[in-house]
């Protein structure tokens, strides 16, 4: 009895489950709204690093914008505009070191490096609730 007993709660511990799941699966489909950036938007960044712990820089890197980054021969052939929160940041092109010490929306996207970017505020992108949007602007 001691068996059939936990095979039975088992049965409907699952029943239960597969009920309530699949009812709350389907609304989330049906409801969820992604978020959605501003016009041209391309990319939603989403994992941050800290850049350097002396500065206020942070990085975030995306093999999909890759080839347009800025390089060496080119270091100003980026056409993404950083936005946090539907709001440009800028100037855009900086120096990496510039970026770290003065902040402020400074950026850079390097195509080796990523985007090397300080929120408008010098807080942490990882934990002041802000949206950033890469953008690449209609010609």
């Amino acid at each position: 009895m001691n068996g059939s007993y936990k095979t039975s709660t088992v049965l409907l511990a699952t029943g239960v489950l597969f009920a309530v799941y699949f009812p709350v699966a389907i609304w989330l489909k049906t409801s969820f709204v992604p978020p959605r950036g501003p016009p041209g938007a391309v990319w939603m960044l989403i994992y941050f690093r800290k850049y350097d712990d002396s500065g206020v820089a942070f990085i975030s890197y995306d093999k999909k914008l890759r080839g347009i980054g800025d390089t060496e021969e080119a270091p100003e052939r980026s056409p993404v505009i950083l936005y946090e929160d539907g709001k440009p940041l800028g100037p855009g092109h900086r120096l990496h070191d510039e970026i770290n010490k003065f902040g402020q929306g400074r950026f850079s996207h390097w195509a080796v490096t990523g985007f090397v970017f300080a929120a408008s505020d010098n807080s942490d992108p990882r934990t002041n609730g802000r949206e950033y949007w890469a953008v690449i602007p209609k010609p």
